[in-house]
């Protein structure tokens, strides 16, 4: 059995993308940057969760499930509304 950490929804977000240096090119990082992040050698940053959903179709929640996704999903209009009645 392989007790290698990985990052499994990256993993398969990189699989969908057609490997991890796909996923690379999509992102504009480098293919040892993604590699990093899937083998958990550094965390991966959120700024990039958006666009990992848009171009796979995993979502940001499962990339990233300890950050708050459902405060940038609001509409900006609902968002602002609730920022004034603060």
């Amino acid at each position: 059995m392989d007790m290698k950490k990985r990052h499994e929804s990256l993993a398969r977000a990189c699989d969908i993308a057609g490997g991890q240096a796909a996923l690379a090119r999509i992102l504009k990082v480098t293919p040892v940057s993604v590699h990093e992040w899937v083998n958990l050698k550094r965390p991966l940053p959120s700024e990039h969760c958006p666009l990992i959903e848009e171009a796979t179709g995993v979502r940001c929640e499962e990339l990233l499930p300890s950050f708050r996704w459902d405060v940038l999903r609001k509409p900006k209009r609902q968002r602002r509304a609730e920022a004034t009645a603060s």
